[in-house]
């Protein structure tokens, strides 16, 4: 659990589902991220947390690369044409009233350095093409059932913002070994940032997914 300036305990939880097709039920989720990806998810996430405005429900979608008529990077990033759609919910999860209480919606990223991002280096990787994230659904048996899943919900709420952007900087700079979350998991490595009791295992990873005209040709022209 997060705690405010005050001492106080805020739930910083992350849930994650998957739409699936044809009665295929997913047991899991790798996510893997390019480390331009990174650093501009963490500062979209930083400019949500930081939007008084976003106290309320926001949805954010993102479709893959090829199947979408008008590539976009809604959220930071592009998606790889084998992944399903990519939907961010903010403030969804159900929140205990004494979590309202507790929060401090004046207490800023900026003051925690671990949370911040260069936002020069953040539009850079914007326009390098090289902001892609990849992912992958799986079923109990590991099995691999992305192409039977129409879209991967992430659900976080504003108060857990803080510990994903913490968990995505320890993630942009590890060696490779990843960031696995499990239910009820508090380590110091995944910043207390934990699932839901009914969420699906999530695997977050970061490596090279090269730039995003080797999946979508019409990127050619926009080229650096």
């Amino acid at each position: 659990m997060l705690n405010n300036k005050n001492g106080k305990k805020q739930n910083s939880s992350i849930k994650a589902t998957a739409q699936t097709f044809f009665g295929e039920k997913a047991s899991s989720v790798v996510i893997t991220f390019s480390k331009e990806a990174i650093i501009c998810f963490k500062k979209e996430l930083s400019e949500i947390h930081d939007d008084k405005n976003n106290e309320k429900s926001l949805k954010i979608e993102t479709y893959p690369l090829e199947k979408d008529p008008c590539p976009n990077q809604a959220i930071g990033f592009y998606i790889t044409p084998d992944s399903p759609t990519l939907m961010i919910s903010i403030n969804s999860l159900a929140r205990r009233k004494e979590d309202l209480q507790n929060f401090d919606f004046d207490d800023k990223l900026d003051c925690l350095d671990q949370c911040t991002y260069d936002a020069m280096q953040a539009e850079q990787n914007e326009k390098s093409l090289k902001n892609i994230v990849d992912i992958v659904v799986f079923d109990a048996e590991g099995n691999n059932i992305s192409c039977k899943c129409g879209a991967v919900v992430i659900e976080i709420n504003r108060e857990g913002i803080r510990k994903l952007i913490y968990t995505l900087t320890l993630l942009e700079n590890d060696d490779g070994k990843g960031v696995l979350l499990e239910r009820e998991m508090q380590d110091v490595f995944t910043g207390d940032l934990r699932l839901s009791q009914d969420s699906l295992a999530v695997i977050m990873r970061c490596k090279d997914l090269g730039k995003v005209y080797d999946y979508d040709p019409r990127f050619k022209d926009e080229a650096i």
